[in-house]
């Protein structure tokens, strides 16, 4: 058997088994073990365990009201968190409140007034890669 025959079945199984990881890669196979290997890289060891969540879940939405909610709830909210050393708000205020100007200010103000240090998202449009910041009167009262 020459030296080319036997390196056949070789490149065959390199070729065959990189498609594979291609493919499973493309199809998010290993998005969860990604994400995973990511948070060990930048997660604090220790953390104090004190972490409130408010979510918006389906009992809220029955509670408060078809989404998207007034910005005065999102207020009202962060005047209850009180001293929260840090908010993190996963709602992006890119666009003015459908419900009006005086909406926004109440958030505005809402923000001002916060001790706590409040994070708020940027997000990228997907379809054309616009990256959309919050409100500058948000933005500039928050992080």
């Amino acid at each position: 058997m020459n030296s080319a025959s036997r390196k056949f079945p070789i490149i065959f199984v390199f070729i065959i088994s990189s498609t594979f990881v291609i493919l499973a890669y493309g199809f998010g196979f290993f998005d969860s073990f990604e994400e995973r290997v990511f948070d060990r890289f930048f997660l604090k060891a220790g953390t104090s365990g004190e972490v409130v969540i408010v979510a918006i879940d389906n009992e809220s939405i029955n509670r408060i009201g078809q989404w998207p909610w007034k910005r005065e709830v999102f207020g009202e909210i962060l005047s209850k968190l009180g001293n929260a050393e840090s908010v993190g708000v996963d709602v992006n205020f890119y666009e003015e409140s459908r419900f009006g100007i005086s909406d926004d200010q109440i958030l505005e103000r809402a923000l001002i007034n916060t001790t706590s240090r409040v994070v708020l998202p940027v997000q990228i449009e997907k379809r054309t890669n616009i990256l959309l910041r919050p409100l500058s009167r948000f933005e500039r009262n928050a992080e």
